[in-house]
C-alpha cells in the first residue's frame, strides 16, 4: 500500500517497472486522487493498481487487517530528507 499515493507514481512504477499486482494507493486529497486514477488509466494499470481515496487515519475502515504485505511512504517532512521511504512490515498489516 502507497500511503498518500499522490499522483500515483509509486504504485505504477511498481506495477509498469517492476510487475508487481495487487497494490493499493491511498490519498485524502480529491485533486490528487483523481490525478492518480487518470495516470493509472492512461498506463493501463487498472488491474495492478486500485486506488482508495481516504484517510490515513481510518485505514482500517478501508482495508482488512492482514491484507497488507508493506506499506510505502514518502516523506516531506523538515528533516527527514525530501523523498525519504520507508518500507514498514508487520503481521496483520501496516503498522507505524
Amino acid at each position: 500500500m502507497d500511503l498518500g499515493t499522490g499522483c500515483g507514481i509509486i504504485p505504477l512504477v511498481l506495477a509498469r517497472e517492476l510487475g508487481r499486482k495487487d497494490i493499493t494507493g491511498l490519498e485524502l486529497q480529491r485533486r490528487l486522487f483523481s490525478l492518480a486514477e487518470r495516470n493509472v488509466y492512461l498506463n493501463r494499470c487498472e488491474r495492478e493498481v486500485s486506488l482508495v481515496l481516504g484517510d490515513l487515519r481510518r485505514v482500517g475502515g478501508t482495508v482488512r487487517g492482514g491484507q497488507l504485505r508493506a506499506c510505502a511512504v514518502q516523506s516531506a517532512v523538515p528533516g527527514a530528507g525530501f523523498g525519504a521511504q520507508q518500507r514498514v512490515h508487520g503481521e496483520g498489516g501496516c503498522s507505524a
